[in-house]
């Protein structure tokens, strides 16, 4: 009796690593997509910036060497809301500036007319920094309402918020629903 064998081995039916590997990175990064545009809005009332919906913008699938791909979310800040740390003003600062009321949200101070940061004040500016004396924080007030328009701190701490990404089953799950999508 003549036997025939046919050999078929798992690799002969899907796809190479590389094209799995990037099929799960795409599964993951349109969960991620999902989940950043579902984030809710400025919790203080403020309007909003669309920061979330930016960050959905910026992810992107990036192919790597052999069998890896990776998800990556290019807007700055969102590693920061993740992970957590601290922020301190870029060179040459002295504080940052926290809006305090909704009129001046997404508005920097040094988009004032006539605000100098480090010059000696003039009769021209419009805002006017108030630093009550021993105290680690300062305003900036509109100089002819005295509204205090923003809080001067010198550092700020966030604290990780891991609800900025989908939780590691629902990735892994992604990723799962992105390969099985490619080998079907």
């Amino acid at each position: 009796m003549l036997r025939l064998t046919v050999k078929v081995t798992l690799a002969d039916l899907l796809p190479p690593d590389n094209v799995l590997a990037e099929a799960g990175a795409r599964g993951v990064s349109n969960l991620i997509v999902r989940h950043l545009r579902a984030r809710p809005a400025n919790r203080r009332g403020f309007p909003s910036s669309g920061y979330w919906a930016d960050a959905a913008e910026s992810v992107s699938v990036k192919p790597g060497s052999g069998n890896s791909a990776a998800v990556e979310i290019s807007k700055e800040g969102v590693a920061l809301h993740y992970e957590g740390g601290t922020v301190r003003p870029d060179a040459g600062g002295k504080a940052l500036a926290i809006p305090l009321d909704a009129s001046v949200y997404g508005k920097k101070p040094s988009e004032w007319s006539g605000f100098r940061r480090g010059d000696e004040p003039s009769d021209d500016d419009v805002l006017s920094v108030f630093w009550p004396k021993n105290s680690a924080h300062g305003f900036l007030k509109e100089r002819d309402t005295g509204n205090l328009l923003y809080l001067l701190v010198p550092s700020v701490t966030i604290r990780a918020d891991r609800s900025v990404l989908p939780e590691d089953g629902e990735l892994l799950d992604a990723a799962q629903e992105g390969i099985m999508e490619a080998v079907a």
